[in-house]
């Protein structure tokens, strides 16, 4: 058998030349590439250990200004008042306001007719009132009856009695408002 020479003349020669740095520079680069390395490493440190020392200094601040808030008297009173406001809102959501309805009443009560006394009472959801009034004719009752009863959906006005007194028509009404959103304003 023959032997055959695999190997090439001139391919080791061309081998050495693509090697590139040698061992000096290498170790040289890969010494500066540690530094830099370490140098990072140390500024990421001392970056970490800077903001953790300001996260603390906030944290003792937050502490400070909540012992300060909880001995302060004047605060607790406002925030004590506010919750007294919420709840007032929440009381005032629920009630018929009288203020609304006698607002609705001086609406529909015709200019001919007078006003001579006026009984509240508030039953439940419910605003009874008792009105006493003097109207020129039967006409002009009739229509301020009308007038109440349209006050909102639901309200009824009745006519109690009646009696005629020097020209003038004297009657007493009982008028049930009951609570509806048409006559509650809304508190927004």
């Amino acid at each position: 058998m023959r032997k055959i020479n695999l190997k090439a003349k001139n391919i080791s020669a061309e081998k050495n030349k693509q090697q590139g740095l040698s061992g000096n520079a290498s170790v040289a680069v890969g010494f500066f590439m540690l530094i830099l390395a370490g140098l990072l490493y140390g500024a990421v440190y001392y970056l970490n250990g800077s903001q953790a020392k300001k996260i603390k200094t906030v944290k003792g601040e937050i502490v400070a200004i909540k012992r300060s808030l909880d001995t302060n008297k004047d605060f607790k009173e406002v925030y004590d008042f506010q919750g007294r406001l919420l709840d007032v809102d929440k009381i005032l959501e629920n009630k018929v306001v009288g203020i609304d309805i006698l607002n609705k009443l001086s609406e529909t009560t015709l200019g001919e007719v007078k006003l001579t006394g006026l009984k509240a009472a508030m039953n439940g959801g419910n605003s009874d009132l008792s009105i006493a009034l003097n109207a020129s004719d039967l006409d002009m009752l009739s229509k301020q009856l009308e007038s109440y009863n349209v006050i909102n959906s639901k309200s009824q006005a009745k006519l109690k009695n009646s009696t005629l007194k020097d020209d003038m028509l004297e009657a007493d009404i009982e008028l049930t408002i009951p609570k509806n959103k048409e006559t509650v304003k809304s508190r927004e």
